[in-house]
């Protein structure tokens, strides 16, 4: 199926990382999903429930991220699938990038793509 829906998070303030300097002052984390679905019922009928509600999707990852402080973008990247994976959505893509990462000299970016278990 190619049917998906990508929604992009610019930057949630949260705590990631492994340093001291990063357990105590949040950064920013760019946040890219993908979520794969069915999606002919929702153009016939232009009903919500045949699809899913991406600003609530958005809204649920970040309060997972800046509640999580994760010490890995891994860590969080697979607490992110297991939220949005099963019911409606099939498979799921999390691209998470630390964009001060390396005192901003550099990004890091984290991409995982699972189907459900």
């Amino acid at each position: 199926m190619s049917d998906h829906i990508r929604v992009e998070l610019d930057a949630v303030d949260c705590i990631c990382g492994i340093y001291p300097e990063e357990r105590v002052k949040t950064q920013p984390v760019r946040v890219g999903l993908t979520l794969w679905l069915e999606l002919d019922e929702c153009a016939r009928t232009g009903n919500l429930a045949s699809s899913i509600d991406y600003a609530a999707v958005a809204v649920d990852v970040e309060n997972l991220l800046v509640q999580g402080r994760f010490e890995l973008l891994e860590v969080a990247a697979a607490a992110i699938l297991k939220k949005l994976l099963g019911g409606r959505v099939t498979k799921a893509c999390v691209e998470l990038t630390k964009l001060a990462a390396l005192g901003g000299k550099a990004r890091a970016t984290v991409v995982m793509t699972r189907p459900p278990n």
